[in-house]
């Protein structure tokens, strides 16, 4: 008996030193993920989004394509209906499908794309790997993946299915997150394909507005995040409309903390968003935690530029190095009291000096139309598409790059 007791504990002091083996090693081995992780990101940051477009800019583009295009809601449908306007301007023709393709895949054959656009969420729509090989998929990533990576680059290509379903079928990758870009072609690589991508951000078609008269606030900017549905920044809005003239749009029961004469109601996607920011003559830019842990800007500050109002933007780090003094800001990690502060007195400002704040919208929307309009995008991305296409043809594919050397 004394023996056997002897045994036992010798064996669950084995266990025990097995165990702490273990969780030592895996304690290491995330500390050596992790610090691989972040000089991989450090590294991939240091290449300019904008060098991706060398190697496509010498590429002779047609005049006309087809394209499908398959957004999610909200600002990505509106991206796509600025896609599509400015597309159609000169002669392309887009279908645009919110959501999803499927049941609408015969139709689609029968409108025979030049390539097709998707974006995160759809990306396992099974209607993009059964029924439409043929065709060039390229994938717009509006926010960051940085917070999806924990592991390896391996580890998150095997648990990660949207992430795989992007590498394994998209021909070419569209990404706001210009940082993030070098990411992808490291996991274009390990699946032995050769990478091609484009920075692409929420842009909206060129115009020739004049600017607009400032009359009221127009804020839309409520959401499900945590940042501007915290409390803290109810209480700024609540503040700010109890002072200021403003109206606020978007779905209904994210307001119900405002007085309903506020509520302008739900703009549909695309050109109307532009036409009601002008409408009102002020626009209230405010982004969402993750735009700021991923330096990336949402629609709304090139939404305000390409109507051509007076902008009052939190200080998104992209928003100022690009639009400088074209715009007005407000500090958006203060207290409710002080944001408001910081706000009314600009719109009074504006008020007392529309004539001013029409020179500062004005500019504002000249960096637009110079630097960050959708049409610009268009010529990019056929620039890109026939790349691919040149390439397929000088090696002789069987098959497209999509599909070439993954299923190993």
């Amino acid at each position: 008996m004394k023996y056997s007791k002897i045994i036992t504990r010798k064996t669950s002091l084995w266990l025990l030193l097995a165990t702490i083996i273990l969780l030592t090693g895996s304690l290491i081995k995330d500390h050596f993920d992790y610090v691989t992780l972040e000089k991989l990101f450090a590294d991939v940051t240091k290449i300019p989004g904008d060098s991706w477009d060398e190697q496509y800019k010498d590429v002779k583009i047609k005049d006309k394509y087809k394209v499908v295009y398959i957004p999610t809601v909200g600002g990505e449908h509106s991206a796509a209906k600025y896609f599509q306007h400015a597309a159609e301007k000169i002669g392309w023709e887009v279908k645009i499908y919110p959501m999803t393709i499927q049941g609408k895949e015969d139709e689609i054959i029968s409108f025979n794309p030049d390539f097709i656009i998707g974006t995160f969420l759809n990306t396992t729509d099974r209607g993009f790997l059964d029924t439409l090989l043929q065709y060039k998929k390229y994938y717009w990533i509006s926010m960051p993946i940085k917070s999806r990576i924990k592991k390896s680059l391996d580890t998150v290509l095997k648990t990660d299915a949207r992430l795989w379903y992007i590498v394994y079928s998209g021909a070419g990758m569209l990404s706001c997150p210009e940082e993030e870009i070098g990411l992808y072609k490291i996991m274009w690589n390990k699946l032995n394909k050769p990478f091609y991508g484009i920075k692409f951000l929420p842009l909206p078609p060129s115009n020739d507005y004049e600017p607009a008269e400032p009359k009221r606030v127009f804020w839309g900017g409520v959401s499900g995040d945590g940042f501007r549905f915290s409390q803290r920044y109810k209480s700024f809005i609540t503040l700010l409309s109890q002072k200021v003239p403003i109206k606020v749009y978007g779905p209904r029961y994210t307001y119900h903390f405002l007085e309903s004469k506020l509520y302008g109601g739900y703009i549909p996607p695309g050109l109307e968003n532009i036409e009601a920011i002008r409408k009102n003559g002020i626009y209230l830019v405010s982004h969402q935690k993750a735009h700021f842990d991923g330096n990336v800007p949402s629609m709304k500050p090139f939404e305000a530029a390409a109507a051509n109002v007076i902008t009052i933007s939190d200080m998104h780090p992209f928003v100022m190095k690009h639009f400088g003094d074209s715009m007005l800001y407000f500090d958006h990690n203060a207290s409710p009291e002080e944001m408001y502060r910081q706000v009314e007195k600009h719109v009074s400002w504006i008020l007392e000096n529309p004539d001013r704040a029409k020179e500062m919208a004005n500019r504002a929307h000249q960096i637009f139309l110079e630097k960050f309009t959708v049409d610009q995008d268009l010529i990019r991305i056929a620039k890109m598409h026939e790349y691919i296409l040149t390439q397929e043809k000088q090696m002789n594919l069987e098959y497209p790059f999509s599909y070439g050397d993954v299923c190993n």
